[in-house]
């Protein structure tokens, strides 16, 4: 056969299985496309035969560029006297019926479960989408093929069944329907198993990407925002300390409490342990006062003032 040989483009269809025969007598190589003629070349001389160690099949041993853009599903090869249209004719499969499909055998089957046809072919079944399923036999339609539902995945072609489409895990979502994988939750936010979108962190706490529950801020810090805005629940460096005068005793805070009248807390901004407790608001000396709550110091009397106990209230 000559390797040197292309049939016109077109002569082969993209993205559509051909049974081809191609047949060589003398110099002459004839090439059947589904069971039809479809070209003839005639050189001046005769193919050698060769004796070789190996085959290269869709491609010239020229390594031209020259090659099959496509698969081979199944490699017959005859030697003797040239295959006759009778003979091609055994050889080539019929086109099969909707809802079923040519099997490696070349014989027409059902379509399985995840599986479709849809027009006359000598082509195998199609298979269904990723992020979809069919339950049914011999489908003749890509419209049995169901898309899997919201908080669900299919990551494989041809799924067979609903079961096939895995519930996302907690941390995950995903989003309308058909979707192929489950995507993680942003940094900020949280999500239970099975749901289609996530769910900013509340006030008080923050989250790492992929999370199926948010983490308290500790206490002696709080975090303001009420759930509205990811990016400011994304880390637990966003949880803030409690500024001097104020202090919160449980973990998860919204906002810190102001120390009572008469009453102080310098502590310090970077360290919780100075506003995780009301013990840490202390009472201010003998001659001083404050003159509302949340004071960070307190004050002296004016001369002429004075206040004997440690009541921390202001005296004329």
């Amino acid at each position: 056969m000559s390797t040197h040989k292309q049939h016109p483009q077109g002569t082969f269809d993209l993205s559509d299985w051909s049974h081809i025969v191609v047949t060589v007598s003398g110099n002459t190589m004839k090439t059947y496309k589904n069971g039809v003629l479809a070209g003839t070349n005639a050189e001046s001389w005769e193919p050698n035969v060769l004796t070789r160690t190996g085959h290269i099949i869709g491609a010239n041993s020229a390594a031209t560029g020259n090659f099959l853009d496509g698969s081979v599903m199944l490699l017959k090869i005859w030697h003797g006297v040239e295959l006759d249209q009778h003979a091609v004719d055994q050889i080539s499969p019929d086109p099969c019926p909707l809802g079923s499909g040519l099997s490696a055998s070349f014989e027409c089957a059902d379509c399985l479960a995840g599986t479709y046809s849809d027009v006359d072919s000598p082509e195998a079944c199609y298979q269904c989408p990723i992020g979809k399923y069919s339950e049914a036999l011999k489908a003749e339609s890509i419209g049995t093929c169901i898309s899997c539902p919201v908080g669900k995945a299919s990551p494989e072609f041809a799924a067979p069944s609903e079961s096939d489409c895995l519930t996302c895990p907690a941390g995950k979502y995903a989003g309308g329907e058909g979707n192929s994988v489950c995507t993680d939750c942003v940094a900020g936010s949280y999500s239970e198993a099975g749901v289609g979108s996530c769910t900013v962190c509340e006030a008080g706490t923050w989250s790492e990407v992929g999370s199926a529950a948010c983490n308290a801020c500790p206490k002696g810090s709080y975090l303001s925002d009420g759930g509205t805005n990811a990016e400011l629940h994304q880390a637990a460096g966003l949880c803030l300390m409690c500024p001097s005068g104020q202090y919160t005793g449980v973990e998860g805070s919204a906002g810190c409490t102001q120390c009572q009248l008469g009453k102080y807390l310098t502590g310090s901004l970077n360290v919780v342990d100075d506003h995780d407790s009301e013990a840490d608001c202390l009472i201010c000396a003998a001659g001083k006062y404050t003159e509302g709550e949340g004071s960070a110091l307190c004050l002296s009397c004016a001369k002429g003032k004075f206040l004997t106990d440690d009541a921390g209230a202001a005296s004329a």
